[in-house]
């Protein structure tokens, strides 16, 4: 079941889901255009997401929250895969990538 932000509940399969997110951490990341910088983190997570026609709001609603939660460094006290990039107040890249549907 999912919450929408108009607050009905819907219920969706995640087999319908289409949007799809590359996720890598890293300790830094640009994006260039053209030679020119359009954007950089330091360390934190660089999301490469691919939408296509069919994606909606309840799909980043569903996803959004999911990449925000995901635990992949360690905690403060030393516990292994126990912190998000949020936590740990990291920076997320995230960058459109149609071609991850071809």
């Amino acid at each position: 079941m999912l919450k929408t932000r108009s607050g009905l509940r819907l219920a969706r399969s995640i087999y319908n889901l289409l949007m799809r997110l590359v996720v890598q951490r890293v300790l830094s990341a640009k994006l260039t255009s053209g030679g020119t910088t359009v954007s950089q983190i330091d360390r934190g997570l660089m999301v490469l997401c691919g939408i296509t026609h069919s994606d909606n709001e309840l799909d980043v609603d569903y996803l959004v929250p999911k990449l925000l939660k995901t635990k992949l460094w360690d905690s403060v006290d030393g516990s292994p895969w126990k912190a998000s990039a949020v936590e740990l107040g990291y920076q997320i890249l995230l960058v459109s990538q149609f071609t991850l549907y071809h």
